[in-house]
């Protein structure tokens, strides 16, 4: 999955995009939108090759609305080009199942079921 955002160009924002796991807002229907929020730089981005069913297989969705999943996540991103970034790590947080890791490394993370079968 790729994330094309633009974050304001500072200090700041460098400093967090080198973060690991950065509080974000994870909006989904026909598009996925990732949210960052003060005290973070408040940005807005679009992910693009991304695939709602190997979402769902990781996360619960939401019942009603105007989203399939909207809550609350974590995510690390590297930088590719120009405003777009590599999304390595995005765990989505639930009240009913905590938090569920959708990317691991760059790849879908595995679903609990197949780490019982290895």
């Amino acid at each position: 999955m790729k994330l094309k955002i633009s974050f304001p160009e500072n200090c700041i924002s460098e400093i967090i995009i080198e973060q690991k796991f950065i509080p974000c807002l994870c909006k989904i229907s026909n598009n996925f939108e990732i949210e960052f929020k003060v005290p973070l730089q408040p940005a807005i981005g679009i992910v693009f090759d991304w695939d709602i069913e190997l979402i769902d297989e990781r996360v619960p969705a939401g019942t009603g609305g105007q989203y399939l999943h909207y809550a609350n996540g974590e995510i690390s991103i590297v930088h590719i080009s120009d405003d777009m970034y590599q999304i390595l790590d995005l765990n989505i947080f639930y009240p009913s199942s905590g938090w569920c890791p959708v990317m691991k490394d760059g790849d879908y993370a595995h679903l609990m079921n197949e780490l019982y079968d290895e």
